[in-house]
């Protein structure tokens, strides 16, 4: 036996005090009464005593020996370790990533009926029987790792929270895996709406596939006079027609314009909105349709209030890529078909097919199917063909998988700090960089040539490709998904800095120099961004986070369980039993009985 409290047992000392009380010759006060009865009973007394008495037998002595030992017994917390034969640890991983936010039923999210499934698996599990608590959403989080206490773990499972984050299970079976390890024997049960494809793995899908619409992507800008446009992406992720109307409102509510669209199994389609009148900095839309998703049906955009840049487009006449520069509403159009530069400047130049005389001096720069420009690219001389994929890179995100097919292009060699944005079978056709602080492009195929200006990515990627050029950073550092890091460069004037999230819980940032991150981006909504000087003075920046449809907002129609053969292993495990409880209720009941005994004399 041991013990959790040893120093308790110095109260044993107590039992030779007990008995010392028992043996002592009483002490009498010497009283004068009127009865010789008394006198004569008092002689009698006093001889047969002497200053030591001996112990004789004395049930009220014993019991109180007893109480003395089980309560110094109760406070020294015994207990006991026994080496016991039980089940397989159980692993139980949680997908707590944004599409679990999906409805399931009329009652409940995917989410809830997961926690609800793994509720009702740990009650059915051998008393004793190991568990650990995983989830996945934000990140990879280790709630209860081998706990055999069946409450402690039921109560862990109901406190699980929804997230908006992107993590995959998948990715991290590896680390999963790694955990379950520690046990002799143990089997892994994962409860998510996505298939796993791995025979270790018991998978219970949570999916109910139904109709859902996106609103994957919007940005806005503000013209002289104050009207707005605004290019918003919607998406129908589901194998039906879909009819649905999205709405513009200012951050109060306020409804500024609305349209019907109507889209095709899986299709996706550019909205423009013009003609809106609003003086105010926030706008959000929404699709008004409640769906599967309904976290995805809304976005915010920060107006962009900066000063309209001028783009000099010199090129023998591409009507596709006018109409691409002129469909973001930002920007100035100038056109020439000659490479000799006017005095005038531009912030940015396009060279469609002519190659330049010299380069500008000022001003960023795109190519547009030229071979090579010196000191800044080179090209293959071949031409080829084949099917355009974009590259995992900010401008693309909002893109999804789709592709084009380019006729004519020639491969880029890149060096540098050259970035792809667009490749054939690894071969770069789409680079951006930056020499001297001047950032350029190059496209290094003829759009008129390929179907890459009717496909639902042409508007979006120009519309962030000038962005990028221009230093539009506004979509850039305003704009997030749930779970990512939020970066800023704080003013050489700060003090302090701060941010309220869409709760307005107000989080404390310790100024770092060049740049400063928050990563508590888990709710969906408005976050301000608040730097103060040492004269109290507030410089305030809005930023979106937003639902990460291209990652959570696809529906997969998948077995709702996949089959696993259940194994028979087992896991050595002490098991601790305590007797604190007994010993505390064994004193009550001596305690009784001594109480009892003493009444009847």
């Amino acid at each position: 036996m041991r013990f959790g409290n040893p120093y308790a047992l110095w109260g044993l000392l107590s039992i030779p005090i007990i008995i010392l009380m028992y043996i002592l010759k009483q002490n009498f006060e010497e009283k004068k009464v009127a009865s010789t009865f008394l006198w004569d009973m008092a002689t009698k007394d006093d001889e047969v005593q002497t200053p030591w008495q001996r112990l004789r037998k004395n049930i009220l002595m014993i019991l109180q020996i007893l109480m003395a030992i089980l309560l110094v017994g109760a406070l020294a917390q015994p207990y006991l370790y026994q080496e016991n034969e039980v089940g397989e640890a159980e692993i139980i991983v949680m997908d707590t990533s944004a599409s679990m936010n999906a409805v399931y039923d009329q009652n409940m999210s995917r989410l809830a009926h997961a926690k609800k499934s793994a509720s009702n698996r740990v009650k059915d599990l051998i008393d004793g029987t190991p568990v650990t608590l995983i989830t996945v959403g934000n990140n990879v989080n280790l709630i209860v790792s081998g706990s055999d206490d069946k409450e402690s773990v039921l109560k862990a499972i109901k406190a699980i929270k929804p997230s908006y984050g992107a993590e995959k299970i998948v990715d991290h079976i590896p680390f999963i895996r790694s955990i379950a390890e520690s046990f002799e024997a143990y089997g892994i049960r994962v409860y998510t709406d996505t298939s796993i494809e791995d025979e270790q793995v018991y998978t219970e899908i949570i999916n109910q596939p139904d109709t859902n619409v996106s609103l994957d992507y919007m940005s806005t800008h503000r013209q002289e006079n104050d009207a707005i446009e605004v290019l918003a992406k919607v998406t129908n992720r589901y194998k039906k027609n879909a009819t649905v109307h999205l709405q513009l409102f200012t951050e109060d509510d306020q409804l500024l314009k609305g349209q019907e669209i109507t889209l095709g199994p899986r299709e996706s389609k550019s909205i423009f909105l013009d003609g809106i009148t609003y003086n105010g900095d926030i706008i959000y839309g929404e699709i008004q349709e409640k769906d599967l998703i309904i976290e995805d049906n809304k976005r915010y955009s920060i107006l962009n209030k900066e000063q309209t840049k001028r783009v000099l487009l010199v090129t023998e006449g591409n009507i596709f890529l006018e109409k691409g520069i002129l469909a973001t509403g930002r920007y100035e159009l100038y056109k020439t078909n000659t490479a000799d530069m006017t005095e005038d400047t531009y912030d940015l130049y396009i060279f469609d097919g002519i190659r330049p005389v010299s380069i500008p001096s000022e001003g960023h720069l795109m190519f547009v199917n030229i071979p090579e420009v010196e000191g800044y690219y080179t090209t293959e001389a071949a031409k080829k063909s084949g099917l355009v994929s974009f590259e995992e890179h900010p401008i693309t995100k909002y893109i999804m998988k789709e592709q084009f097919v380019a006729s004519a292009y020639s491969p880029i060699g890149m060096h540098g700090d050259m970035q792809p944005i667009a490749g054939v079978g690894g071969q770069p056709i789409m680079a951006i960089g930056q020499i001297d602080g001047r950032k350029y492009s190059i496209l290094s195929f003829a759009i008129h040539n390929s179907d890459f200006p009717v496909s639902m990515s042409f508007p979006v990627v120009m519309d962030r490709l000038l962005g990028h050029l221009l230093g539009d950073g506004s979509e850039q550092v305003t704009k997030y998904f749930a779970g990512d890091r939020i970066a800023f460069e704080p003013l050489s004037t700060t003090k302090t800095a701060h941010i309220l999230d869409p709760e307005n819980k107000k989080t404390n940032l310790a100024i770092q120099y060049p740049t400063t991150y928050y990563d508590e981006t888990q709710a969906l909504g408005l976050y301000r961004l608040v730097q103060e000087n040492h004269e109290q003075e507030k410089k305030i920046d809005v930023i979106a986070v937003g639902y990460h449809t291209r990652l959570e907002s696809d529906i997969e129609e998948v077995v709702s369980v996949q089959e696993k053969q259940e194994t028979k292993g087992t896991n050595r495990r002490e098991q601790k039993t305590d007797f604190i409880k007994l010993f505390i209720v064994m004193a009550l009941m001596v305690s009784l009985y001594e109480w009892k005994k003493y009444v009847k004399g």
